[in-house]
């Protein structure tokens, strides 16, 4: 609801065709609804309930749940550009958020966070292949190769390499650019409260 507000604040006549594939009502939108509009706003769980994802380490038994007969609509869409927002949600790379997004067809893939690391720099794995860089999209290991493993052992050239390649993939707004952004002043409230028995 937050960027179904900032649309509505910021779209002025309608300039932009925008969507919430959201709820039941995404039943009315088919592939060609969703293609046509400029945005398309939905959440992660929409995103997983969507696509047919299949655990990839668990062999058949037969009784797998009835299959989905056709795709969805997400799933039709080549889409121009897929940002995610609160991007850390995909971290872990065998979680069905990260493998539904990873299904997203895209021109464009742009990952946006304020908690890049949660855990620890294997994090960054999951963005990498995300947006589809070369060659960590293509073999999941080599993250852990040249920057998980060399880093946990004290390696400052892989630090430094992975520095380097953080540098030219992200953009980073810190605190000293605060002016450049306009946020609103932060308020704050003290509110005492007597507290009963219970």
């Amino acid at each position: 609801s937050s960027w179904q507000d900032q649309v509505a604040t910021h779209i002025v006549d309608e300039a932009l065709n925008f969507i919430t594939y959201y709820g039941p009502d995404r039943i009315f939108y088919d592939a060609a609804a969703l293609g046509s509009a400029d945005i398309v706003l939905t959440t992660y769980d929409v995103l997983v309930s969507e696509f047919d994802i299949k655990d990839q380490d668990k062999p058949s038994d037969g009784n797998d749940k009835k299959m989905k007969s056709s795709k969805s609509p997400v799933e039709q869409v080549m889409w121009h550009r897929v940002v995610l927002d609160e991007a850390h949600t995909i971290r872990n790379v065998k979680s069905q958020r990260n493998k539904a997004c990873m299904m997203l067809k895209s021109t464009y893939r742009w990952a946006v966070t304020g908690t890049l690391l949660v855990n620890n720099v294997a994090d960054l794995q999951a963005y990498l292949r995300f947006l589809q860089l070369f060659p960590f999209s293509r073999d999941p290991t080599l993250f852990n190769r040249y920057f998980t493993r060399p880093i946990k052992n004290g390696d400052s050239e892989s630090l430094s390499q992975l520095r380097a390649l953080m540098k030219t993939l992200s953009l980073r707004r810190e605190k000293s650019n605060i002016d450049e952004i306009k946020l609103t002043p932060k308020a704050e409230y003290l509110v005492e409260v007597t507290l009963s028995e219970q």
